[in-house]
């Protein structure tokens, strides 16, 4: 079961997906909550995609825990980002 606390104080996220284009991302977002998944766009990288973010961990190694189980459920390709290095 994938489970974690987008209102959570933490530095780290599950990235699902990033998106030149805005509706693509919401497109995502509104698969993901079918799924009973809570993302949303938490902003953009650098090179202006939107990143679709999953959960809010404070450890780098809580995020990893709550990864493999998402990877197995719904994106395979996801990863961890840290939130401070946008």
């Amino acid at each position: 079961k994938v489970e974690a606390d987008n209102t959570a104080p933490g530095n780290y996220q599950i990235i699902a997906g990033c998106f030149r284009y805005k509706e693509n991302a919401l497109n995502l977002i509104t698969r993901m909550k079918t799924h009973n998944i809570n993302a949303s766009i938490i902003g953009t990288n650098p090179q202006g995609l939107f990143m679709v973010g999953y959960g809010k961990f404070v450890t780098k190694e809580e995020a990893n825990l709550s990864l493999n189980d998402f990877r197995k459920a719904f994106v395979s390709d996801a990863w961890v980002f840290e939130k401070s290095k946008i």
